[in-house]
This record gives structure tokens, sequence and C-alpha cells, in this order.
């Protein structure tokens, strides 16, 4: 296994993404989990992201809704993708729903990515972040593999009664709810909760 550290803005994650996406060598599996989704930020990488699936990928997504950090167009937006899409949210407010995790898988090896990043411009280009690369080999890094992966199971397989597959009832029945922003207010709470100029 080797393990790195990556400090944004000097090294961008969504560059990495770009990068991993674009080799010519197919993922078994690719699982994005983030708190907070943009619009702006999933429409960069759609492309990858679509190709690895054509490709034999199983791509799979888990966002979160609370705090207005995503809004209903990326949703709208992730359901046209078919894919997997989970959306996560516990309806107890003190619950937030804040992981980022982000995990690229082929049989030969396996690029994981664990740190503060939002799948947002901000989160992925401009803002001040930091993550740790995993990069394991197989079969001699399988058994740390499994080892890192088993607490963050419950995001990468996500089931229970604060996850629902994305369709588009559950959009409307959200929306009813009021648990979701349009694009322009996500920004604004995500840039509020910053106190800086909107970047995502």
């Amino acid at each position: 296994m080797i393990t790195t550290t990556l400090s944004q803005p000097e090294s961008q994650l969504g560059t990495e993404f770009t990068a991993l996406l674009a080799s010519d060598r197919p993922y078994t599996r690719i699982i994005f989990v983030s708190a907070f989704t943009a619009l702006r930020t999933i429409l960069r990488l759609r492309e990858g992201m679509l190709a690895a699936a054509d490709a034999g990928a199983a791509v799979r997504l888990t966002v979160g809704i609370d705090l207005g950090g995503t809004s209903r167009e990326v949703l709208e937006e992730l359901s046209r993708w078919g894919c997997e899409v989970f959306v996560y949210h516990n309806p107890i407010p003190r619950a937030t729903f804040h992981p980022k995790i982000y995990l690229f898988e082929r049989e030969w090896d396996s690029t994981l990515f664990l740190g503060s990043n939002n799948l947002t411009d901000g989160g992925l280009y401009t803002n001040y972040e930091a993550a740790t690369r995993y990069v394991f080999n197989f079969p001699a890094d399988a058994d740390e593999y499994e080892r890192l992966l088993r607490p963050i199971r419950s995001f990468l397989d996500p089931a229970g009664p604060t996850v629902c597959r994305l369709d588009a009832p559950l959009i409307e029945v959200l929306s009813t709810r009021g648990a979701l922003t349009t694009e322009i207010e996500a920004r604004r709470s995500r840039r509020d909760r910053v106190g800086q100029p909107p970047s995502d």
C-alpha cells in the first residue's frame, strides 16, 4: 500500500479524478460519497464517469442533502445517469451526513481518497482542503484493503432507514417536505457556511 497526503489548492483532487477516469485500464467499480454535491461539478465529471460505466464499471454515488448542500437539480441530473445513486438523510437536525469518500477499484489495484473534499468545485479545485490517497495493489494488499474499508462499508454499500435509492418519486417527496433546495440556494448555503464568495 502506498499512502500520500494531498493538500489543496496545491494539489487539486478534481485533477486526480480526471486523470483516474482517463485511464485506459477499466474499473470494476467507482464509488463517490459526498455530503454536499454541486451541479457544475458533476457536469464536469459526467463524461468520464459515464465512460467508465460504459466500459463495465459499477458506478455508485451516495449524496447528502443536509444543510441545503445538494440541490434538486443535482438529484435530477444524477437520476439521468443510469447509475446507482443513493440519498442519505436523517431527519434529526443535529445528525448531519458529512463523509467524503472516493473509491476507484480495479481487479489488480484500487485508489481510495478520504478527506475533507466535498463533490463541489470548491471541494475539488479551489478550497483549502486535505485528503489522504491510498493506493492498494492486489493480491498483496488485499488484507489491508479490507481492514481499511471495513469501518466505512455502511457508506460504500448504503442501507437502512436513513438512505434511499434515488428515483423521481423520491425527488418529489423530498421537495414536498422542503428538504431540497434549488442549485442557486444550495450555492448560497455552501458559501454562507464558509463565509466566502460562491466557488462551487
